[in-house]
């Protein structure tokens, strides 16, 4: 028996995901599991018959082994990772998903001095982690972006 899929598809945090995985050969009937229960906790389950199902409440990569069994007890077992957009990235100041670049920046800077509109989500704004978008935000942003500073720390 062998597992056939070889990748899982990227999802979204807070929107449904569906995915099945398929093995080959066997005896009878398969049962899939979550070898180390690394879907706990994701909002994704697998069920004993390998479909991974959910809403992801989380953001991020996950890793997980798949393991599947047949009916006289042959198995296979593979690692699988995928990627679970947040529902906010980050540094993506104006909200056109991706990672930060310069025009998040710009965007802060017109927030901020110009009375410019404000960020779609402002936790992705909140950029050095404390408790309010202000001016330290944007010293933090143009340190990332051309002193070497840290990311963004939502």
């Amino acid at each position: 028996m062998s597992i056939y899929t070889t990748s899982i598809s990227d999802g979204s945090q807070d929107v449904g995901y569906l995915q099945r995985i398929i093995a080959t050969g066997g005896t009878g009937d398969r049962i899939w599991t979550d070898k180390y229960y690394d879907l706990v906790g994701t909002g994704i389950s697998i069920s004993s018959s390998g479909l991974m199902s959910g809403i992801p409440c989380i953001g991020g990569t996950v890793e997980f082994t798949a393991r599947v069994t047949d009916q006289v007890g042959a198995f296979d077992e593979r690692l699988f990772s995928f990627f679970l957009t947040p529902s906010y990235m980050c540094g993506d100041i104006n909200g056109q998903g991706g990672l930060p670049d310069i025009s998040d920046l710009m965007y802060l800077v017109d927030y901020l001095f110009n009375m410019g509109p404000t960020p779609p989500d402002m936790q992705a704004a909140n950029v050095n982690g404390l408790n309010e978008v202000d001016i330290s935000d944007l010293t933090y942003m143009v340190a990332y972006f051309f002193g070497g500073g840290p990311e963004p720390v939502c």
